[in-house]
């Protein structure tokens, strides 16, 4: 859904033999604060699903497959984004201060001012590792709040494994939406407790904290730091089975995915022609 769906139509109806399979990147049931551009997008995606035969709606929850039948679209599917399976690291106890990293883009629906101001309100010594590239805003409030920051700006995805392995002790993730969380997916699976909005679907329900309440996310916060070794091992169950099992129902779901719309389960052969878009 980050293609303009007119854009979608246009190159299916250019393209009638190739599937193309429009993923709703946040599922509505997993927005704290739904806004209508989630709202139209959605909308739009699900007329398409209906109108064109060589669309298909898809989500990364099975959320859509409830919403097909009732809207009487026969080409929707559950597609979520294989994470990645990764090793816990050895059990460690934090350090002192613990290290809060903050990741992602700097974009106000990852609530990052928010994290902010709940940084600002910790009673235990904390430092804060950003990996995100502040704007002029996040700028002015970590002076403000007169936080130690590191910012290490957008990592590649090797020295964030490697910052999760040796740096970190908590990830915030308190975001109005997310869609694959793959940031707070892969700090459990290795180890290090995360605390999120409900917007992040498998986080253990005691280290999840209303996204717009700077209070009750700085006591999450502290409750996960005076319960490390529990906190990290419910964790590390969460995201490894949650990872595990988007990583299989991927698979299986690509494989049918073409064969529903072509017939291949017939045992026709496939000519390579019919390709599937994302």
């Amino acid at each position: 859904m980050q293609s303009p769906i007119e854009s979608i139509r246009a190159a299916a109806e250019k393209l009638p033999n190739t599937t193309f399979v429009n993923v709703n990147h946040s599922a509505l049931p997993h927005l704290e604060q739904p806004n209508q551009r989630y709202l139209d997008r959605f909308t739009s995606s699900l007329h398409s699903a209906r109108q064109v035969p060589n669309i298909w709606y898809a989500s990364q929850d099975d959320v859509a497959v409830s919403v097909g039948i009732a809207a009487g679209i026969t080409r929707c599917c559950h597609l979520p984004l294989p994470a990645r399976v990764l090793t816990p690291r050895p059990p460690r106890e934090p350090n002192t201060p613990a290290n809060i990293v903050i990741a992602g883009r700097a974009d106000a629906i990852k609530n990052n001012l928010v994290h902010l101001i709940a940084c600002g309100m910790l009673r235990d010594s904390t430092r804060l590792i950003l990996c995100l590239n502040p704007d002029r805003m996040f700028r002015n409030t970590l002076h403000a709040l007169r936080l130690d920051a590191d910012v290490r700006g957008l990592l590649p995805h090797d020295q964030w494994i490697d910052l999760l392995r040796d740096e970190a002790d908590l990830v915030l993730c308190c975001s109005h939406a997310e869609s694959y969380c793959f940031i707070a997916v892969e700090a459990m699976q290795i180890g290090v407790p995360v605390v999120s909005s409900s917007a992040v679907r498998f986080t253990p329900p005691d280290q999840v904290a209303p996204g717009g309440t700077p209070s009750a996310i700085a006591e999450t916060v502290e409750y996960v730091l005076s319960h490390y070794p529990q906190c990290v091992a419910n964790g590390i169950e969460s995201a490894s089975t949650s990872a595990k099992q988007q990583r299989s129902h991927y698979v299986s779901q690509i494989a049918d995915l073409p064969n529903e719309r072509h017939g291949d389960r017939q045992g026709n052969q496939r000519d390579g022609s019919n390709d599937v878009v994302y």
